[in-house]
Parts: structure tokens; C-alpha cells; sequence
């Protein structure tokens, strides 16, 4: 069997992994913006980086006051994603700015606050005799921050969904008398927030607890 030369056969390879998106000839665009972090700590030396799917076009650190400005290679993908501290820290959130219309020679991005992250473990515990159904719904600001620079394409609903940063967001369950006497959920939230609490046993009236998160690791017993 004849074999293909290994540069051939690489070439094709990195083809396959960036989905045949090509670099423009010789485009350039121009990448601004500015970065804050928790209590006016300073913001230097925080990546940046602007990727078309899983490509780094290119990249920048910022500057001792948060600022950055660099030149990117342009391709015709589909959209850009430019990522704040991709790599720098795992302490910090990781903002991403998407950016759709891949024509522009100008991407300047408004200020975005790196936040805290913290986990807030909630463990749930019959420590009754109680027959009853345990209703229960825990609310928190989600660690999550993505920003649209532009509107997508009005069909593309996937992409619509993904938008909000450091929102509400909340998750319920069901606890009966056959289930296991202990339930653990944890869930990634933000330093200096506060999550909420409700609850509801059998015909009861609900209950409400806020929860504050004052450590990067906060847990919550509730005993019913």
C-alpha cells in the first residue's frame, strides 16, 4: 500500500480540525477593550485571545490599568469568539465576547468585570420520620458570561440562547420518602453573591433561605 508523506498527510489533518476555514489574504482587524477585576484589584497581564472556532487568530496580555489593543489575522469563519482570561487564571471567570459579523475591521469590546468564582455546596438531609415530598428550587448568579458584539442570524436559535452574563439562574428537584435520606448538589456561582433557598414540604407553606456566598467554597446544610 502506498503511504502518504507525513507533511501531506499532517496538512490534511489540520485541515479536518479547522473545518476548512481559510485566513483571509493578507486582512487584518484591530482588537480594543478593557478589563476590571474584583475591588479595583489590578487587571495587568490578563489574556486575551481571539479564536475562529478552535483557532487562536491571535492574542495580547493586558496592559497594568486593564486596557488592550492588537492586531488580528482575519478568516471567513462563521464568527469570532474573543476570550478574557482563557488561560491566565482559574480563580477568575472567563468572559467571552461573540462576535458575528466576521467583516468588520474593528472589534472594540466595552469593559467586562473578571468576577470570583466560588461553589456553593447544598446538601439536603431527612433527618425525620417524615413521609411528606420535599419541593425544592435553588437560585443563584451563574458564573457564566457571554456577550454578542453584534446579532446573529435571526434562524440561528442555538445561538440566541447562549447569551447572559452573570445572570439568575435556577434549578429545581423532588425529594420523596424513597429516595435516599441525603441529597448533595453543588453549582458554580460568583464571590460576594447570594443564592436563595426555597423549600416546601408536603402542604406546608414554602420556605425561603438566602444563602450568602462570602467564601470560594460556601456549603449549606438544611435538615428537614
Amino acid at each position: 500500500m502506498k503511504k502518504l508523506p507525513f507533511l501531506f498527510a499532517l496538512g490534511l489533518l489540520l485541515q479536518g480540525c479547522f473545518d476548512n476555514f481559510e485566513i483571509e489574504d493578507n486582512a487584518r482587524l484591530q482588537v480594543t477593550g478593557s478589563v476590571t477585576m474584583p475591588n479595583n484589584a489590578s487587571a495587568g497581564n490578563i489574556d486575551v485571545a481571539l479564536f475562529d472556532e478552535n483557532r487562536v487568530l491571535n492574542s495580547a496580555t493586558t496592559t497594568s490599568n486593564g486596557t488592550y489593543n492588537f492586531i488580528s489575522l482575519r478568516s471567513n469563519a462563521p464568527e469570532y469568539d474573543l476570550i478574557i482570561n482563557n488561560v491566565s487564571s482559574e480563580a477568575f471567570t472567563k468572559p467571552i465576547f461573540k462576535i458575528f459579523d466576521t467583516e468588520t475591521t474593528n472589534i472594540d469590546a466595552p469593559n467586562v468585570t473578571l468576577e470570583t468564582k466560588a461553589r456553593l455546596d447544598l446538601s439536603l438531609r431527612r433527618t425525620s420520620n417524615t413521609t411528606e415530598t420535599l419541593l425544592w428550587e435553588i437560585a443563584y448568579t451563574s458564573d457564566r458570561c457571554i456577550i454578542f458584539l453584534d446579532s446573529p442570524n435571526p434562524e440561528n436559535t442555538d445561538s440566541l440562547e447562549l447569551e447572559g452574563c452573570y445572570e439568575t439562574e435556577s434549578f429545581t428537584g423532588t425529594i420523596s420518602s424513597n429516595d435516599d435520606m441525603v441529597t448533595d448538589r453543588n453549582v458554580l456561582t460568583i464571590l460576594g453573591s447570594e443564592a436563595t433557598l426555597t423549600y416546601q414540604l408536603g402542604n406546608q407553606a414554602p420556605e425561603t433561605i438566602n444563602i450568602p456566598i462570602n467564601s470560594t467554597t460556601t456549603s449549606y446544610v438544611l435538615e428537614y
